[in-house]
């Protein structure tokens, strides 16, 4: 893929409601009131093939860097186990 294409693809990326929405869950997630249920729930309902379910939840956790850089790690931690036990 190239330049212009990853770059057209992550502003569609956040400007899409539902990726704001996955960002959103990864927030909740990091702070402790939803558990991983939900947050794989949500992304099944979705319908996404797993390869597009990670690229998603990969960007997603770009967007909590920027908006809630407080509660990033703990959101990289629950993006990483949906990940790696969940999308493989």
């Amino acid at each position: 893929m190239g330049f212009f294409q990853k770059f057209f693809q992550t502003k569609r990326m956040n400007a899409d409601p539902e990726q704001q929405a996955l960002a959103e869950l990864l927030i909740d997630h990091a702070e402790g009131p939803l558990v991983k249920i939900v947050v794989m729930n949500w992304l099944e309902e979705k319908g996404w093939p797993n390869s597009e379910a990670g690229d998603r939840l990969i960007h997603a956790l770009s967007m909590v860097k920027i908006a809630r850089p407080d509660v990033y790690i703990a959101a990289k931690a629950a993006a990483h186990d949906i990940y790696v036990n969940e999308l493989r």
